[in-house]
């Protein structure tokens, strides 16, 4: 005779013969739950870049003031050549000028 496999001790045994569930069965996914959720995670990203983006061109604008200001002081001085030690500095605040409106103007256009 064969031999017999022993029969699981199972708690009931109408359902002994049943598959276990399917672990991905079991939790059916919320699609409208994890949109809301991915919508949500994207809008807050954006907001934290629009943060920083604000923050830096804030930056830039008191700093594109405060050069302004240095160069309206340096041309007070200089009083068309009337002073010509100051010629070089000048020249080189009105570069740095012109650099600092080109990084806030192209700070200015990633915002928008």
């Amino acid at each position: 005779m064969a031999a017999t496999k022993p029969t699981p001790k199972v708690a009931n045994t109408k359902t002994a013969h049943r598959a276990p569930p399917k672990s991905g069965v079991q939790k059916t996914p919320n699609t409208a739950l994890q949109a809301s959720e991915a919508r949500a995670k994207r809008k807050a990203q954006i907001a934290i870049k629009v943060k920083q983006a604000n923050d830096k061109l804030e930056e830039l604008t008191k700093h594109d003031e405060v050069i302004k200001n240095k160069l309206k002081e340096l041309r007070k001085k200089y009083n068309d050549g009337a002073n010509p030690q100051f010629k070089e500095e000048l020249d080189a605040v009105k570069i740095e000028v012109d650099e600092s409106n080109n990084k806030l103007m192209s700070c200015q256009t990633e915002l928008n």
